[in-house]
């Protein structure tokens, strides 16, 4: 998704380089365009650390998704770190939890975790002055050239709009463990705090995914809490994908139905609030637009 940066702010921005699969980042460069191409600003990349002097070694393995760590330092539940094991894996994994020196993953890494392995920072990040979020727009751009530690440069582009506010995440880890523990309650306790992230950041993205579909960009809309109720609707479709399906409903209808309420929902949503589409800062008649169901009959 879009970073959204707020107009005349100065924005932090956090990147992962993704397209790296063989060696991990090592250093990067950034230039922020507006959507003409004209660099606004080129402003420092900063690669994060993990550990103690870049890195951190496994000392204990607990399972393969638990590992104790020799210092802790760097490691943030719901970000992302390097990791290289003995087997031969490298590559991006998710931290879950952090206990003191106990690091849980999202989940277990395709190669083998042994005391072998090693973190390393992942995430790179800068920080945009205010003057560069001066004009309001869509479609900026961070082209990020990030050198790999073999050497290898690779270039990466970040999309961005500068906006008036931003759209905030349609519903919140929170608010679907609430929904879970109501329908699920054994499975609720076997789930970590970073499978509820994950399920609202997965969520959250399908309701600003499905509304710009529709053409409205989501940081446009009048008022932003008549989505919460779109947001249940998106995570409960999420969580079919994880095999959550009520007892004794057909799995393929239970998703069909759950599809079909989440774009009724997003209808109502929508025809309750106002979206600024030329982004003018006020409201015309053409931009309040209500339900307008229409009844179709087989004869």
């Amino acid at each position: 998704m879009a970073v959204k940066l707020a107009q005349d702010t100065a924005a932090a921005v956090t990147f992962y380089p993704e397209g790296l699969t063989e060696s991990r980042p090592a250093s990067a460069t950034l230039s922020f365009k507006n959507s003409g191409g004209t660099q606004k600003e080129a402003p420092t990349a900063t690669l994060a650390t993990v550990g103690s002097g870049g890195s951190a070694s496994v000392s204990t393995v607990t399972s393969q998704s638990v590992v104790v760590v020799d210092n802790a330092t760097g490691f943030t539940p719901g970000e992302w770190v390097w990791l290289e094991t003995a087997d031969g894996f490298k590559g991006p994994v998710e931290v879950d939890e952090v206990a003191s020196t106990t690091i849980t993953l999202a989940a277990p890494p395709p190669g083998t975790l042994t005391t072998a392995a090693v973190f390393y920072g992942f995430k790179l990040t800068t920080t945009l002055l205010a003057a560069s979020t001066a004009d309001r727009g869509t479609n900026y751009r961070f082209e990020w050239s990030v050198t790999d530690a073999a050497g290898s440069v690779h270039l990466l582009q970040q999309m961005a709009h500068v906006v008036r506010m931003r759209f905030p995440d349609a519903v919140t880890a929170s608010e679907i463990k609430r929904y879970v523990v109501g329908q699920w309650p054994g499975e609720s306790i076997n789930k970590t705090a970073g499978w509820f992230r994950g399920l609202a950041r997965r969520a959250s993205a399908r309701v600003k995914r499905l509304l710009q579909a529709n053409g409205d960009y989501p940081h446009l809309m009048g008022e932003h809490s008549v989505f919460a109720e779109v947001g249940l609707a998106a995570a409960k479709v999420e969580l079919i994908d994880e095999g959550l399906v009520p007892a004794g409903r057909d799995p393929d209808t239970y998703f069909g139905e759950a599809e079909d309420n989440l774009s009724r929902r997003l209808r109502e949503a929508r025809a309750e609030t106002w979206v600024d589409r030329d982004d003018s800062g006020g409201v015309t008649a053409d931009e309040i637009r209500g339900l307008t169901t229409v009844r179709a009959m087989r004869r």
